[in-house]
């Protein structure tokens, strides 16, 4: 697990809170380090007891039920942002022309796509 974190604090992808991963590599040294032969049985205090199953199990199923009031954090879900509507903007002068011609892709440039919905002029952002 620290290895997966990182990697993906290495690669700075766009739109990720970094800290979380970072949070997550002191924690797990912290936990599984440390404290890593300390038996769950251990505790004791009825009140710690309620506050660890209401972070490990409650918190997250309440928040993959109800996304909309639960961070995806503590709800430990994934995190998708906002690349579903991220786009690139290219220069007029035939960038988009040159990404058709030689690049093997699934679909073609979305301005392409868009013209075929709206007609160019429309497609086109200025």
């Amino acid at each position: 697990m620290i290895i997966f974190h990182v990697h993906i604090t290495s690669t700075f992808p766009l739109a990720v809170p970094l800290e979380w991963n970072l949070f997550m590599i002191f924690g797990l040294l912290f936990l599984f380090g440390h404290y890593g032969d300390v038996p769950f049985s251990t505790l004791e205090d009825p009140l710690l007891i309620a506050i660890v199953i209401a972070g490990g199990v409650i918190v997250p199923i309440a928040g993959n039920l109800r996304p909309e009031k639960v961070s995806f954090l503590p709800s430990m879900r994934y995190y998708a942002g906002n690349w579903a509507t991220s786009q690139w903007l290219f220069d007029k002068d035939g960038a988009e022309e040159k990404l058709d011609r030689g690049l093997v892709k699934p679909a073609s440039v979305v301005v392409e796509q868009l013209t075929r919905l709206y007609g160019r002029e429309i497609a086109e952002l200025s």
